[in-house]
């Protein structure tokens, strides 16, 4: 990493170096997306490149590689933990440039985070020397940026619609029909889950998997050799990453009893809704009263929660929401702040799912439930 491109505030930039970190793990590939980005900052002047792609399919974690490589300025917005503002962005990537291109501010303005006015200023000063170029910034998320507040036709972030010569923005997005950004120049890639450069990409992650010893002995028992075994779970995988970041492990831990590809489920959806199935039968109302309201209201939390919390949310036993979290741990993360363990859902496509399955204003309601008696008791 590049010390002198790590993200302000302090707080950010822990967060966003353990973040990168886990998302790097196993990473390969992507050589097509490297090549397209380099090509364009090679043939433009300056210019977005924005990278499009289903949840899943890794475009936190290319954008991560590109940022550990190159120390591109980076910011990430992350819906699950609340990292999402247009005023958290503006001061991150500011401070940023004024650090690393020694612009001369002690601190930031007042009027910083108001619009995109003092930004651009940043970028126009740093980019006035030759040698500063190319400034590439890096932004992750797009579509996971709050827009609370702003005008209709006003740019996610506050982006500015051209940026000055030898100036880059990369950024990340879901596929959406009004991204709320309108730009001078800009080219689009999409991350097609059937391309040939996808395809091969799962294959390499794949294969780089099934040279762990442990993996090597469960394949083995399978009675199926890793060739005909890579290609049957890459197409059931659909050109998914976060399938492979599921599926890898369950099998290596013996979670699949039958031992056959076709047990495997289609997807990531399936893997999703073969867990959610594997919980609730046979034991429907332990589901319905706890493991649902305990992975439901990590669903809705805008930060990592503590096993004091879930079990004063839902009015669940801790020693039982204790077991839930076992039972759901797969699909979460587990972080430490002050020696003490908090869990938060892992990845946006697995809090998209409980929407879907569930009415999750419910567990919403919940939480202010317990603030409102908590404050009529006081």
């Amino acid at each position: 990493m590049y010390p002198y491109f790590q993200a302000s505030p302090i707080n950010l930039r822990h967060f966003f170096d353990a973040y990168m970190a886990d998302k790097l793990q196993n990473f390969v590939g992507r050589e097509y997306v490297f090549n397209a980005v380099n090509e364009f900052i090679k043939n433009n002047s300056s210019g977005y490149f924005i990278i499009r792609g289903d949840p899943g399919i890794g475009k936190t974690a290319l954008l991560a590689k590109m940022i550990s490589e190159h120390g591109y300025i980076h910011h990430f917005n992350v819906a699950l933990q609340n990292i999402r503002s247009t005023r958290t962005f503006l001061e991150n990537i500011c401070l940023q440039l004024i650090s690393r291109y020694h612009l001369p501010y002690q601190t930031l303005p007042q009027s910083a985070m108001d619009d995109s006015g003092f930004f651009t200023q940043c970028l126009s000063e740093a980019a006035i020397k030759q040698s500063n170029q190319p400034i590439v910034i890096a932004i992750d998320a797009l579509d996971e940026a709050d827009r609370t507040g702003l005008a209709p036709n006003v740019n996610s972030l506050y982006l500015p619609s051209s940026l000055p010569e030898g100036v880059y923005v990369i950024l990340t997005s879901r596929r959406m029909s009004d991204l709320h950004l309108q730009v001078s120049k800009s080219q689009i890639l999409d991350l097609e889950a059937d391309s040939d450069g996808n395809l091969q990409d799962i294959k390499s992650y794949i294969n780089k998997y099934l040279m762990r010893e442990k993996m090597k002995t469960k394949i083995s028992a399978w009675n199926i050799n890793s060739e005909r075994f890579g290609e049957a779970l890459a197409k059931k995988s659909q050109g998914n990453f976060m399938y492979l970041y599921y599926i890898l492990p369950a099998i290596e831990e013996g979670r699949f009893s039958k031992g056959t590809v076709d047990e495997l489920p289609d997807g990531l959806l399936g893997y999703y809704q073969r867990h959610w199935r594997q919980m609730r039968e046979g034991n429907e109302d332990e589901f319905d009263k706890k493991f649902q309201p305990i992975v439901c209201i990590l669903g809705v939390a805008q930060e990592p929660i503590t096993i004091d919390q879930i079990s004063a949310w839902t009015n669940i036993d801790k020693t039982q929401v204790k077991h839930a979290i076992e039972k759901w741990f797969e699909f979460l993360q587990r972080v430490k702040e002050d020696g003490q363990a908090l869990y938060r859902i892992y990845h946006a496509s697995f809090q998209d799912f409980l929407k879907e399955k569930v009415d999750l204003t419910r567990y919403d309601g919940m939480i202010s439930d317990y603030y409102l008696k908590a404050a009529n008791l006081k």
